[in-house]
């Protein structure tokens, strides 16, 4: 008798592990201050603004969930692909992205983008706009790959780049830079000359310039009269995840934002 009642708790244990497994998410994310911060020695991560925000988003969806480091590129691959309960936790929203995904309601509003630039660098001093500093072929752009600043700043990327962030195959090198490095990096190789602006929330580059004293010595924010609408952060699903399950981040997403 205590042998089958044994065998049944165990069965149910069982049954349970398998359903939680089956409807748990992966959150993807990266190692990027302010937003996701990891441990230098654990490489866990252990805090940063959205990291906390997402995890009090999840509790009061009640939805299993484990967060998954992936490079931004092969998050939107998985997402496209759609065979696995997927989320990029910290999207911008374009319209090419709706095609192909679910879009939580916005969750956490950056500052509005602004560029980095060299203190030294006088060429951008006539320019007031994005629009019009794109158009200047002279100054090099440095983009990351995969990375996407809502419709209007993709739109001039494409119009006087010729650049796409999905489309990496058809770069004119000429005309814009991009890598794979992380936020920093990419600062530090305007600092350095490998490239002469890159673009970010204000709160992100600021981050940065106060964290790193060389980089605070050398670079400076150039805010622009075009970039007037801070860009919001969103959860960015796989359709796979169902709507049900969008449903219950939305609830959760008002509940805890009070939006």
């Amino acid at each position: 008798m205590i042998q089958r009642a044994i065998l049944l708790a165990l069965a149910i244990f069982s049954s349970y592990k398998s359903m939680a497994a089956e409807n748990l998410i992966t959150l993807h994310y990266q190692d990027r201050p302010p937003y996701f911060v990891t441990d230098n020695v654990t490489k866990q991560l252990k805090g940063g603004e959205l990291y906390l925000l997402i995890k009090k988003i999840m509790k009061e969806a009640n939805i299993p969930y484990e967060f998954q480091i992936e490079p931004i590129s092969r998050s939107i691959l998985a997402i496209k692909n759609n065979n696995e309960p997927v989320c990029i936790t910290y999207a911008y929203i374009t319209t090419e992205r709706e095609q192909f995904s679910y879009f939580s309601k916005p969750y956490y509003t950056d500052e509005i983008i602004a560029l980095a630039i060299r203190k030294e660098d006088k060429r951008f001093d006539k320019y007031k706009t994005l629009e019009e500093i794109m158009k200047d072929d002279s100054l090099m752009p440095l983009a990351k790959i995969g990375y996407s600043w809502g419709n209007y700043t993709n739109k001039l990327l494409a119009q006087y780049k010729n650049y796409i962030s999905t489309e990496i195959d058809k770069i004119d090198p000429k005309k814009i830079k991009v890598t794979s490095q992380e936020p920093k990096e990419m600062l530090q190789t305007v600092a350095n000359n490998g490239a002469d602006y890159t673009y970010f929330s204000i709160n992100e580059i600021q981050y940065h310039l106060n964290q790193n004293k060389e980089l605070k010595d050398k670079l400076k924010l150039k805010k622009l009269n075009d970039m007037k609408e801070a860009q919001s952060r969103y959860f960015m699903c796989a359709k796979i995840v169902g709507e049900k399950t969008m449903e219950k981040i939305n609830k959760a997403i008002k509940k805890v934002t009070h939006k």
